[in-house]
């Protein structure tokens, strides 16, 4: 059996090492030049979003043996509204990197997998799927996979971060809720490290919202 993973993202090597476990080696194309090839950026994993499953990296590990070794334990969430702040403590989740740091999710998947990743590849969908038996397309790209007409898209975000210096608490995070700065949208803060954190805007693109200048807000 021939299979072609499109992609080296999260859900491409995370399914390599499952094909490897079962006894078959796939091979990887990736349209970078090496894995989590973008931005640095931290994650959030909450277990409340993940439930019944209380804690994601044990069941990764013990279901399908893929070990991923969180930045920490997020232990307490503060919220931020206009008028009031609030925060829920115990054992949340975890907070995580991606992109191009060493200990990234990315990179940690990657050395867990013995197939080759073919670099700067511009294989195409259509071409793969007449020289291998099954093609996983695992792009990350939701335009990608729309033009296939597997993948719908029902409504689009705005989205802006950056990595800011300061003195935080990395197993602290932040969520902020102001409607009048940012409509239906919410902004939030994960620390990568004590100096250093990720912090990032969103919002729907509904017509109220999609008149916003994201570098005025």
């Amino acid at each position: 059996m021939r299979i072609a993973i499109m992609g080296a993202g999260l859900s491409g090597l995370a399914c390599a090492i499952t094909l490897e476990k079962n006894g078959i080696e796939p091979t990887i194309f990736e349209n970078r030049s090496m894995v989590g090839d973008r931005f640095v950026n931290a994650e959030a994993m909450f277990s409340i979003l993940n439930r019944p499953t209380k804690n994601s990296l044990k069941y990764f590990s013990d279901e399908y043996n893929i070990l991923l070794t969180p930045t920490d334990k997020i232990e307490k969430l503060v919220f931020h509204s206009k008028d009031e702040t609030s925060s829920i403590n115990g054992q949340l989740g975890f907070s995580n990197i991606r992109g191009r740091h060493e200990n990234s999710f990315e990179c940690q998947l990657q050395k867990q997998i013995k197939t080759k990743i073919n670099f700067n590849s511009k294989r195409e969908y259509e071409v793969l799927c007449k020289e291998y038996d099954y093609v996983v397309l695992a792009t990350g790209d939701g335009d990608y996979s729309s033009h296939l007409g597997n993948y719908n898209s029902e409504i689009t975000c705005t989205l802006k971060g950056a990595a800011i210096t300061g003195d935080f608490i990395t197993n602290i995070s932040h969520v902020w809720f102001n409607y009048e700065i940012l409509p239906k949208g919410f902004a939030y803060l994960i620390p990568f490290s004590k100096g250093l954190a990720n912090f990032v805007i969103n919002y729907p693109n509904y017509p109220q919202t999609i008149k916003l200048d994201i570098n005025t807000i």
